[in-house]
């Protein structure tokens, strides 16, 4: 399988050694790739879902991780963020997230 491209760093400077700890064995692993292209496959069978309701269809993945796999897929230019409507999941409102395939 292909690796994506992703550039978005995974910590900040002023973060504690053990996040960096962490985003290095992500990266390493290869986790944080096969967690993005499975947010990605949610997107593109289902656009205009919200964070919670992709993770609801991901089971093995926390809302949080969700978000930061979306955040990685708009600065690679594989996502971006739609209008705001009522997530089905908290009841309030929250972008929505489109595939930038075919857009």
């Amino acid at each position: 399988m292909t690796q994506l491209e992703l550039n978005a760093p995974l910590t900040r400077f002023s973060d504690p050694s053990s996040s960096h700890l962490a985003a290095s064995e992500q990266i390493a692993s290869g986790r944080q790739n096969d967690h993005a292209r499975a947010v990605l496959a949610v997107i593109l069978d289902r656009p205009g879902l919200t964070y919670r309701e992709i993770a609801r269809r991901l089971p093995h993945l926390e809302p949080v991780e969700v978000m930061r796999r979306l955040n990685d897929l708009t600065h690679c230019g594989l996502a971006e963020r739609g209008e705001q409507r009522e997530c089905s999941q908290s009841g309030r409102k929250a972008l929505t997230w489109w595939s930038t395939e075919g857009r």
